[in-house]
């Protein structure tokens, strides 16, 4: 039987079902409407798209760290209210999408709803996501994800941290000189700890030449305009706002925060003093910033040829930021690539 537009309308008008569920309806239905809104019923869709427009400002985020320490996965599942996110059905299918992020590659959010199931191969991530909707009377939604891997050839770890609420979590590439050394309990212990700074403290770059020029720029003219304001004269108005950025750039890279366990020393302090700072375990090209007497390590000297790495803050948000030039290291041990996420306040 042939499905017309206006059998469509109407079995969304009657269902609030999304318009290609009603048009698969039908033709599995063969253009019944009874039967196609009880096949509706069936699968849950009603009630979801019903649903839809209310907001999931509740939810847990997924992590989970492989255990050859090489790989990381955190994914977001928003709800309406805390008291689902507590329940076992709601649980029970944010552990299924670590493991659907885990095993799969996907480009973005319909890339993975479109996929199949990891629990059950014969529905959509969708249709899987409907039925627990179905199940548990909320709304709900896939958040951010992410998976994160080791760089090919390096020796290192991803390391990370879950917050206790399970509302947070952050992923962390570290990189070092041998496999032996990334294998190590000290090395062990610095991913953690950079992890739970990165939580506590969200920086959004590794280092300073990480900062986008923009933002740096939007906060030198911040300055000058403060400083005009206050009356300050003229000739040493960029002065002010040169010392003004310098505290910035320190506030917000990571390197350069201090410890949360310890604020006599920075992270890249940390780093250092937990790590053996011999240079021949280095591979490839090093240059000193000798105001600093930090190592930093290039992989490769053109521009733009280092990893990016993400800054993810509240969920639902636009406060992303890319950067291509991040490669910092202290000694031999570097943060690399940092992910945290946020649910919604």
């Amino acid at each position: 039987m042939s499905i017309t537009a206006a059998m469509v309308k109407d079995l969304r008008e009657k269902t609030a079902a999304g318009m290609m569920d009603c048009k698969k309806a039908l033709t599995e239905c063969d253009g019944d409407m009874e039967k196609a809104v009880d096949w509706l019923r069936q699968k849950g869709l009603s009630k979801a798209a019903k649903k839809a427009g209310r907001a999931t400002s509740e939810g847990l985020v997924g992590f989970e760290l492989a255990a050859d320490g090489k790989s990381g996965v955190a994914v977001e599942v928003k709800c309406e209210t805390d008291f689902v996110a507590r329940g076992d059905k709601f649980q029970g299918f944010v552990k299924d999408m670590v493991a659907q992020v885990a095993k799969g590659e996907y480009a973005d959010s319909e890339a993975l709803l479109s996929a199949p199931f990891v629990a059950d191969a014969s529905v959509t991530v969708k249709e899987a996501l409907d039925g627990v909707i179905a199940t548990t009377g909320e709304n709900m939604g896939l958040g951010k994800f992410a998976k994160m891997e080791l760089a090919a050839g390096k020796s290192g770890l991803i390391g990370g941290y879950l917050h206790s609420n399970g509302k947070l979590a952050v992923l962390v590439e570290m990189q070092t000189g041998s496999d032996a050394a990334a294998a190590s309990e000290a090395f062990h212990e610095v991913a953690k700890n950079v992890a739970m700074q990165i939580a506590a403290a969200s920086p959004l770059a590794v280092s300073a030449e990480g900062l986008n020029p923009e933002v740096v720029e939007h906060e030198r003219e911040v300055y000058r305009q403060k400083a005009r304001e206050e009356g300050k004269p003229e000739q040493i108005i960029e002065k002010i706002a040169e010392g003004a950025v310098k505290k910035f750039c320190k506030d917000v890279c990571l390197l350069d925060q201090l410890y949360i366990r310890d604020d006599k020393m920075t992270i890249s302090d940390h780093q250092g003093r937990r790590q053996d700072h011999r240079r021949a375990d280095h591979r490839g090209p090093l240059r000193a910033d000798s105001a600093r007497r930090r190592i930093v390590y290039a992989t490769d000297c053109k521009r733009g040829a280092m990893p990016p790495f993400f800054v993810i803050a509240t969920a639902g948000s636009d406060n992303e930021s890319l950067f291509r030039r991040a490669c910092a290291h202290h000694g031999r041990v570097g943060v690399h690539r940092l992910q945290s996420w946020h649910p919604p306040s």
